[in-house]
């Protein structure tokens, strides 16, 4: 690409990540004359003639004033975190049906807003809620009901298939990627890798995954967070969780972690809030790690 032209089409700021787009250090963006120089672990940058610019690198928004001298900036790796069901995948409904047969096989009453109570939640512990006060189970019958669960639930997943992808979900995880995030995904459940490869992102979209076969401690326990940090180099503290369920939040919280409540339920408490990946905005993602540092 000629040093003349704007590395990124983005209308707002100027897209530069380092690992690709290094080659020149050089630019005019919008009028501006921009000089880079990369290092191995900070950045140079300068407006020589023009107005101030945003810039974002390393997934970060900077503001950069005019001829002001050269505003360094440390590359260290931040990274967005994505829990799987009701943020990239909707496979809530799959269990629910699942739970739903287990509960009529056992004769206690479960229905959907007694299902709320179990998102984000174990396996195990989903058992123990949904039996409290109704029926006393042995630990036989939580290790057979719990297989049985997960096969009941797998054959819907695998019968639901693409279906399962949320709207938004790929192009936005690319949008972030294209602004230098690494990304992972961190998952209590043991079909992770599964429901990824039936709605075909288990290539290319996560630097990282750490899900149920990783780690048995549930949220809000932040293990698995912490884990998938820890898997694509990135500090606690330049993390950010995206998560449905208010027990993934506490543990983004707990984890010292940034968080994003994806969906309508029980997520305020997040740092911010956003309907679903297909209306979110990747700026929030960027102001997020600016204001930061």
């Amino acid at each position: 690409m000629s040093k003349e032209e704007a590395l990124s089409g983005d209308e707002r700021a100027l897209l530069f990540n380092p690992d690709r787009d290094s080659a020149g250090n050089e630019i005019t963006y919008k009028g501006r004359q921009c000089t880079f120089r990369i290092e191995d672990s900070s950045a140079s940058v300068e407006v020589v003639a023009g107005e101030p610019i945003e810039i974002v690198m390393g997934g970060v928004l900077f503001s950069i004033p005019a001829e002001a001298g050269t505003h360094r900036i440390e590359l260290r790796p931040r990274a967005c975190i994505f829990d799987l069901d009701g943020v990239v995948a909707d496979s809530a409904p799959c269990h629910y049906r699942a739970w739903k047969a287990i509960a009529d096989k056992l004769g206690i009453e479960f229905d959907e807003e007694k299902n709320h109570l179990l998102r984000g939640v174990s396996r195990r512990r989903s058992l123990e809620i949904m039996a409290d006060g109704q029926v006393e189970l042995s630990e036989e019958d939580i290790e057979k009901c719990m297989t049985e669960k997960n096969e009941i639930y797998k054959g819907m997943i695998a019968t639901a298939g693409m279906s399962l992808l949320l709207p938004g979900a790929r192009e936005f995880l690319k949008k972030l990627r294209r602004a230098g995030l690494k990304i992972a995904l961190a998952s209590a459940s043991r079909n992770a890798k599964t429901i990824l490869r039936n709605i075909g992102m288990i290539d290319g979209y996560f630097d990282a995954i750490a899900d149920g076969t990783d780690t048995s401690i549930a949220k809000p326990d932040p293990a698995v967070f912490l884990m998938a940090a820890k898997r694509v180099n990135a500090a606690p503290s330049d993390c950010l969780v995206f998560e449905d369920a208010p027990a993934g939040v506490d543990a983004a919280i707990a984890g010292k972690m940034g968080s994003v409540g994806v969906g309508p339920a029980g997520v305020d408490h997040a740092d911010i809030r956003e309907d679903s990946l297909e209306k979110a905005d990747v700026y929030d993602v960027f102001e997020f790690f600016g204001r930061k540092g």
